[in-house]
C-alpha cells in the first residue's frame, strides 16, 4: 500500500478530521484537533507508530478500529521501496493529431497484459498513463515486438507531471 493510498483510505473514516504529511514524511492523523496517530513513512512495526494505543483504546468504534488496524498492517507489510507511487508516463503518438489535440496511446482496461490499445486525445477517464514496468510489458507484447515506430514512441514516453 502506498503512502497516498493509506492517506486516502484513512480520510474516509468519520472520526478522523484530517490526514497530513509532515516535512519529514510522517503521516499525521488528526482526531479532536490533535495529532492522534503519527506514522513514520519508514515504519516497519506498530511500535514505531506514536500513539498506536489510540487504535486499540477507544479513539474509534469497533468497526473503525478493525479497519484502521487493517490499513496500518497493510502499510507496514509493504516494502519501503513500494510505498511511494512510481513515476507515470504518457505515450504521445507523434504525427497523429486531431481537432481536439495530440493523440496518446490508450488502453481499454488497467491490466496492460490483456488490454486492447488505441489512439485517443487526452482523457482522464481512460488509462493513458503507464509506469515504466507497464511500458515494458506493452513493448514486449507479441503484436508490438516488431513494430519499430511504436517501440521508439514507448522508449520516448513523456513523464506525467503531478498536479
Amino acid at each position: 500500500m502506498t503512502t497516498e493510498e493509506l492517506i486516502e483510505k484513512l480520510k474516509s473514516i468519520l472520526e478522523i478530521e484530517d490526514v497530513t504529511v509532515g516535512e519529514d514524511g510522517e503521516i499525521h492523523v488528526w482526531i479532536g484537533g490533535i495529532i492522534s496517530l503519527l506514522i513514520p513513512n519508514n515504519a516497519k512495526t506498530w511500535f514505531e507508530i506514536s500513539n498506536y494505543e489510540k487504535v486499540t483504546a477507544g479513539a474509534f468504534n469497533n468497526a473503525e478500529r478493525v479497519y484502521v488496524s487493517s490499513l496500518i498492517n497493510q502499510f507496514l507489510s509493504t516494502p519501503l521501496e513500494d510505498r511511494e507511487d512510481k513515476p507515470k508516463y504518457r505515450v504521445r503518438l507523434r504525427g497523429l493529431n486531431s481537432d481536439n489535440g495530440y493523440q496518446y496511446l490508450a488502453a481499454d482496461r488497467e491490466d496492460v497484459k490483456t488490454a486492447k490499445f488505441f489512439a485517443c486525445a487526452e482523457r482522464p477517464d481512460l488509462k493513458q498513463e503507464f509506469t515504466q514496468e507497464e511500458l515494458d510489458i506493452i513493448a514486449n507484447r507479441n503484436q508490438f515486438k516488431g513494430v519499430g515506430w511504436l517501440q521508439d514512441l514507448i522508449r520516448h514516453a513523456e513523464p506525467v507531471e503531478d498536479d
